[in-house]
C-alpha cells in the first residue's frame, strides 16, 4: 500500500504542478516550489518503484523454492524484465524533469519523453501483459496452453529490439532503429500467436464457451487484434526506415495502438471478469460490457485513423476526430469504473459443499 500510495502521490503531484507551470509560466511569483514539485514527483514515482521491486524480490527470495513454483517459472523472465524497464524508465524520467527544470522549461526534452515511453510501452506495460495472458486466458477464456517457446523467443526479440531503438534515438541512426523495429514487430506477432487467441476454445463438460456472445471474450480478442495492427504498423515503419524514408506520425500512432488499443481493451475486458470475482460481487451490468468494448474499439479507430491516413482528412476533420476519440476513450472508462464498482450492490454468498 505504501508504494502505491507513493505512486498516486507522485502523479498527481506531476499532474498539478506541471499543468499549473505550463498555464502561469516562468513569470509566476511561486515558479520555483512548482519546479521543485514536479522534480519531487518523479521522485516519488522513483521511489515508490523501487520499493516494489524491493517488496517483490524479497517474496521470492522467502518464499518457497523456485524449482517448485511451475506456475511462476515460464513468466518469471517477464516480470523481471518489465520491472526492471519500469525503474529505468522512471529513472529517465526523473533525468528529464530534473533537466527541464534546469532550462527553464514547462516540457520534458523529446528525446528524454521518447525513452521514457519506449521503455514503459515495450519494456513494461507488454510484457506484464502477455505474462498475465499466459496465466489467465486458459482458465477464463479457455484457451490452450500458450506456446512457451514462442514466448521466449518473443520476449528476447521484444528486448533487442527496444535496445536498437533506444540505442537509435539516442544517436540519431534511423536505420538501426529501423532493424529495432523490425525486431519488435516480429515479437509482437509471436505472442499474438502463442497465445491461442484466435484459435477455437477448450469447452468443459456441459460447459460450452460462446465466444461471439460474450463482450469479455470480444474486449481481449479487440486487443489482440490492435497488438497485431501494432506488429503490422511497425514492421512497415522498419522496413522504411531501413530504406531511408519518412514516415509522418508514426510514434503517435503507434503508441496509440498499443495504449489505447491493447492495453486499455485488456484490462476493460479482463479487469471485469477478474475483479467482480476478487470482491465476489456482480457487475452493476452486463449490458455495459458491449458498451464499453464498441466505445473503446472507437476511441482507437478515431484516434490512429487521422495519423495514418493523413491524406484523406482534412486539418479540421482531423481534430474533430482526435477529440471525439478522447471523449470515446474517457467514456468506456467511466463505464467500466461504474460497472465495477459495488456500492449498494450486495456480496455473492458462497456456501460450503456438503456430502
Amino acid at each position: 500500500m505504501t508504494s502505491l500510495a507513493l505512486h498516486a502521490s507522485g502523479l498527481a503531484l506531476r499532474a498539478l504542478a506541471q499543468s499549473l507551470l505550463a498555464v502561469t509560466g516562468p513569470s509566476f511569483a511561486p515558479d520555483v516550489i512548482l519546479r521543485v514539485c514536479v522534480v519531487g514527483s518523479g521522485v516519488l514515482e522513483l521511489v515508490a518503484v523501487s520499493l516494489a521491486v524491493w517488496l517483490l524480490a524479497q517474496t521470492v527470495r522467502r518464499g518457497p523454492p523456485l524449482q517448485a513454483r511451475k506456475g511462476l517459472r515460464p513468466v518469471l523472465p517477464f516480470f523481471l524484465t518489465s520491472f526492471g524497464a519500469l525503474w529505468l524508465a522512471l529513472v529517465v524520467n526523473l533525468i528529464g524533469l530534473l533537466s527541464m527544470v534546469e532550462q527553464g522549461q514547462t516540457l520534458v526534452a523529446e528525446q528524454a519523453d521518447r525513452l521514457t515511453r519506449h521503455l514503459a510501452l515495450y519494456g513494461f506495460l507488454v510484457p506484464v501483459a502477455i505474462a498475465m495472458a499466459e496465466r489467465t486466458f486458459p482458465l477464463f477464456l479457455r484457451t490452450r496452453l500458450s506456446n512457451l517457446d514462442l514466448l521466449r523467443g518473443g520476449l528476447l526479440l521484444l528486448a533487442a529490439g527496444l535496445i536498437l531503438r533506444l540505442a537509435a534515438d539516442s544517436t540519431g541512426l534511423h536505420g538501426v532503429g529501423g532493424l529495432g523495429k523490425l525486431e519488435t514487430g516480429v515479437a509482437l506477432l509471436l505472442f499474438v500467436l502463442a497465445s491461442g487467441i484466435f484459435a477455437p476454445r477448450r469447452p468443459l463438460p456441459r460447459q460450452p464457451v460462446r465466444v461471439l456472445s460474450d463482450p469479455i471474450q470480444w474486449h481481449v480478442i479487440s486487443a489482440y487484434v490492435w497488438l497485431a495492427a501494432s506488429a503490422l504498423l511497425l514492421l512497415v515503419q522498419g522496413f522504411a526506415d531501413v530504406r531511408g524514408e519518412v514516415m509522418l506520425a508514426e510514434d503517435d500512432a503507434e503508441r496509440h495502438l498499443l495504449g489505447a488499443g491493447f492495453v486499455t481493451l485488456l484490462i476493460l475486458g479482463a479487469g471485469a471478469y477478474l475483479l467482480p470475482g476478487f470482491a465476489r460481487r456482480p457487475l452493476r451490468g452486463h449490458a455495459l460490457l458491449w458498451a464499453t468494448l464498441v466505445l473503446a474499439n472507437l476511441a482507437v479507430v478515431l484516434r490512429t485513423a487521422p495519423l495514418l491516413l493523413q491524406a484523406v482528412f482534412s486539418a479540421s476533420t482531423s481534430a474533430a476526430l482526435l477529440s471525439v476519440a478522447g471523449l470515446c476513450g474517457l467514456l468506456a472508462v467511466l463505464l467500466f469504473g461504474f460497472n465495477i464498482s459495488w456500492a449498494g450492490v450486495a456480496p455473492r454468498r458462497f456456501t460450503e459443499p456438503t456430502d
